[in-house]
């Protein structure tokens, strides 16, 4: 009895032995799961930080493309206006279109003062709309202002027949480089394929469109080529691009995140047969009736070449 007894207390104490290395051995595999779950999370934030620098790196570039058109635009009118009033008798209609220039230069300065704090938004993580009121040809000439590289083609303005005169309240900076960037894809399309399925000239509308007399509805129309299938469902997303040597892919998917960022909405689709492209941006409780009874005119269209 003595023996088994002796035999059993050795046990008992290779088992307790045994638990506390059980006990040591799971307590370092807590302590290693622990380490290995930070390591994770770490990988995860540097990841996370990764993919910020190279949307940030992305983004900017984008926004140096929207900068350098707006210089393009100072540097145009800056040249026709040079071009007007280099010679010794100035025609009173040549001052009138020298202010326009004059302007358009203005507004055009100031696009980039605001793109430089749209930069500054998008590093800090935010989009800030700053509404204000337009009027609607004020909103158009801001718009002609950042049209300086459109050279000879004609660009139209529409406004339904018969439209009651109406303000606009919205970031008009935001929207109008929304439709700027969108004008210039389609005017970059005619410079590489100029031909028109109806053998037409090329154009490109603007058309506004009140819903309601609250809600807005702007489409920018081309008769040039359709949009490929290979991108047409996935247009908005980011680094989608088609032929651009030196496109980012994102002029699109930041237009996107704008229009949302007002709350609302933007597609695109081809015309029937393909004989155009329609791009369509919707934006809510952004229209505001004038206080007047003027009537819109119908349309209206200009060329930007002088």
């Amino acid at each position: 009895i003595g023996q088994r007894i002796a035999v059993l207390e050795e046990l008992w104490t290779r088992f307790q032995s045994m638990q506390e290395e059980l006990a040591q051995n799971v307590e370092e595999l807590e302590d290693s799961k622990q380490k290995l779950e930070q390591t994770v999370t770490d990988l995860q934030v540097a990841k996370q930080k990764e993919r910020r620098l190279v949307e940030l790196g992305n983004t900017v570039a984008e926004f140096g493309h929207d900068i350098r058109n707006a210089n393009g635009s100072i540097s145009s009118f800056a040249n026709l206006l040079l071009k007007m009033l280099d010679k010794d008798r100035i025609k009173a209609i040549e001052v009138v279109q020298a202010l326009t220039y004059i302007r358009r230069i203005k507004n055009s300065s100031n696009n980039v003062t605001g793109l430089t704090t749209d930069i500054l938004d998008f590093a800090a993580g935010r989009m800030e709309i700053r509404p204000e009121i337009y009027q609607l040809d004020e909103f158009q000439e801001q718009i002609e202002s950042q049209l300086g590289f459109i050279d000879e083609l004609l660009l139209h303005y529409r406004v339904p027949a018969g439209q009651p005169v109406f303000l606009l309240r919205i970031d008009g900076r935001k929207i109008i480089r929304v439709i700027v960037n969108l004008v210039k894809n389609a005017w970059e399309k005619f410079q590489d394929f100029p031909e028109t399925k109806d053998d037409k000239p090329a154009f490109i509308e603007v058309r506004f469109i009140p819903q309601n007399m609250r809600e807005l509805k702007i489409q920018i129309v081309d008769n040039g080529g359709p949009i490929p299938d290979s991108i047409i469902n996935n247009l908005f997303q980011s680094y989608q691009t088609e032929g651009k040597e030196m496109g980012t892919g994102l002029g699109l998917s930041i237009s996107k995140q704008l229009i949302e960022a007002h709350g609302g909405g933007i597609r695109g689709f081809n015309l029937l047969d393909n004989r155009g492209v329609v791009f369509e941006i919707i934006l809510p409780d952004c229209v505001i009736p004038a206080p007047s009874r003027t009537v819109q005119k119908q349309s209206d269209s200009i060329s930007l070449s002088a």
